[in-house]
């Protein structure tokens, strides 16, 4: 990743600032495959979540047959509740890698993006509230899921990040609020 921004930054004459957020860009364009089968994934569970109600009714005293009963149900429905977890796990790699350049690199000190941010390896409070009401947002366009405890965690998710991405370097913080962006515009 440290190749491609200072790439970005010498051959495409932009700030690096500008340089995250096209990086963001091309990291969303090479994940689009796996984004469409979240997208399909989170559908198909939508569709199956009455079904999952009415056996979370019917076995409500017994977890290991209502598991079984869900595990057939998802066979025969061709869905996979994990899903819609894949592109988030393979982006959390690029996070990590994003996190150390910011974090280690001599240039990204005292490199401005715009307005008030004057250093990308710097915390910036405004940007990780920025970043937490674009998740909220973002969930509030997706669909729940038919579990309720998962719909209460899901409530908090926003929160936790926000919280998270007040101590990290501000480019961080930027590389996750455009790709909130560009999954609300998705």
């Amino acid at each position: 990743l440290r190749a491609l921004l200072d790439f970005l930054h010498e051959n495409a004459d932009l700030t690096y600032g500008w340089s995250i957020v096209v990086l963001t860009v091309i990291v969303r364009l090479c994940l689009l495959p796996l984004v469409i089968k979240q997208y399909s994934s989170m559908r198909s569970m939508q569709m199956v979540a009455p079904q999952l109600k009415e056996l979370q009714a019917k076995y409500k005293g017994n977890r290991q047959k209502l598991n079984e009963e869900m595990m057939k149900l998802y066979r025969e429905q061709k869905v996979n509740p994990l899903g819609g977890c894949l592109p988030m796990v393979v982006q959390i790699p690029v996070f990590i890698s994003l996190y150390q350049v910011l974090y280690a690199s001599i240039e990204l000190r005292h490199a401005g993006f715009f307005w008030w941010i004057k250093d990308l390896s710097a915390p910036d409070y405004p940007m990780a509230l920025l970043m937490g009401a674009s998740m909220v947002v973002q969930q509030w366009m997706t669909p729940t899921t038919g579990d309720p405890r998962q719909a209460k965690m899901m409530l908090f998710m926003p929160i936790i990040f926000t919280f998270m991405f007040l101590n990290f370097p501000v480019g961080l913080v930027i590389y996750w609020l455009v790709n909130n962006l560009l999954t609300i515009a998705q």
